[in-house]
């Protein structure tokens, strides 16, 4: 996207203020745009102001009231850097704005904030939860009418990703070769859920049956497939971040063709929730697994423990003010190639800290029939980061030396920064 079409789209300008000499857009500009956060950055005094914006169809730059601010603003000609560093919901720019302008920060005498953000309310587990269940209800009572939706129609409804991992290839191409066995019928599929505008007039989202409906669009014979919409009105007060539970809801134990919802689904629910401000007790999490999804009781216990080590992780990166990336195995390769045209009379590893031990690299070098080794260490949050600094990586180069071996190990850190702010 071209970076005038940017402006017009986000800011609804078609050139920039002459206070500004730089405004900063993310690449990944929103279908729906509801709220986004921003800094004002002066280049010269480096002094700068935080701010959140609703997003209305009406050119906006900042509400900021300090004098200075203002002043500088109406007087001076690209002085100033605009920055939108996050586009999200209400709930979820309040938050990042609370986490970022706190009160060491309007100290800070180049800050021109001049108090604190409110922040959101808490959120009503139980009552919200409620909605939750109260729909699901009237969707199994059958309440709402199935229809024969074609295909072509089909193929083009976006769904809520409710699952922790992607799409399963093997359980789509099971449920594919079970309708592909009924000559096409899918009348043993449950149905498609989808949300009637969810997403905007005439824009539905589905919340429940991508496999199903993936593996429907694979079978060259199967023509339609039963879609149950929900309209606007019995789902608009659902927030954005129970869809998860309502989804997984439908993946309970047993029941037709699908996909059963597994630990890490439920734990990504859970943990979602937890970001967007709902608070759960064991025994909500306890009601959750057992009672409503069919798990055990001792697995109760697992989730418990995850959870709250989630919980933990999550608290931590905010207390950064980041968040960290998942490297994939891609990535990973990517950069040991990297660190080769560096360190071509090395060995090039690639590890996290929490699952490198002493003896994986020794079996790496070992397999290489290589004397040196340089380790690059991620890390998949901050707790790890901070272990790593304080204790582990002593913790090897100490053992390695006590053992005597001539092998030479070095270990270099890379970034696991994703972002600068937690969405």
């Amino acid at each position: 996207m071209e970076f005038n079409k940017k402006l017009f789209k986000v800011l609804c300008v078609k050139e920039l203020p002459p206070a500004i000499t730089d405004c900063i857009i993310p690449d990944k500009i929103p279908n729906i745009i509801d709220y986004y956060l921003y800094k004002i950055y002066h280049r010269i005094l480096k002094k700068y102001y935080y701010g959140k914006h609703k997003w209305n169809g009406t050119p906006y730059w900042h509400s900021g009231e300090h004098e200075e601010l203002n002043r500088l603003w109406s007087t001076e000609r690209e002085t100033f850097d605009y920055e939108i560093l996050a586009f999200g919901t209400a709930d979820q720019i309040s938050k990042m704005e609370v986490n970022i302008v706190t009160d060491t920060l309007i100290k800070d005498p180049l800050c021109w904030n001049k108090q604190k953000p409110i922040p959101a309310k808490k959120k009503n587990l139980t009552n919200d939860i409620k909605l939750v269940n109260e729909l699901y209800e009237k969707i199994i009572s059958g309440e709402f009418e199935k229809t024969k939706i074609k295909k072509d129609i089909v193929k083009d409804i976006p769904f809520k990703q409710c699952r922790n991992t992607k799409v399963y290839r093997e359980k789509v191409l099971e449920i594919a070769d079970a309708i592909q066995s009924k000559n096409g019928n899918t009348d043993m599929c449950e149905p498609l859920i989808v949300l009637k505008d969810r997403l905007g007039v005439d824009n539905d989202l589905g919340i429940n049956g991508y496999h199903t409906k993936s593996g429907f669009i694979k079978v060259k014979n199967a023509t339609e497939i039963d879609v149950i919409y929900v309209p606007y009105e019995f789902h608009k007060d659902i927030p954005d971040s129970l869809l998860i539970r309502l989804g997984n809801t439908f993946n309970k134990k047993g029941g037709f063709i699908k996909t059963d919802v597994e630990a890490d689904d439920v734990l990504r629910e859970l943990m979602t929730e937890y970001e967007d401000g709902y608070k759960h007790t064991d025994d909500d999490v306890r009601e959750r697994v057992v009672a409503e999804l069919g798990f055990s009781g001792r697995q109760a216990g697992n989730f418990l423990k995850k959870y709250k080590k989630q919980q933990k992780i999550s608290n931590a990166n905010k207390l950064n003010g980041q968040t960290y990336s998942k490297y994939s195995r891609k990535e990973l390769n990517k950069i040991k190639k990297e660190y080769k045209k560096s360190h071509p009379n090395k060995t090039i590893w690639a590890s996290s800290s929490t699952t490198l031990t002493l003896c994986r690299v020794y079996d790496n070098l070992r397999k290489s029939n290589s004397d040196n080794a340089l380790v690059v260490i991620h890390h998949p949050d901050s707790i790890a980061e901070e272990k790593w600094k304080k204790t582990r990586k002593d913790y090897f180069i100490k053992n390695h030396s006590y053992s005597k071996s001539p092998l030479e190990i070095q270990y270099e850190a890379v970034s696991g920064w994703k972002t600068d702010i937690v969405i």
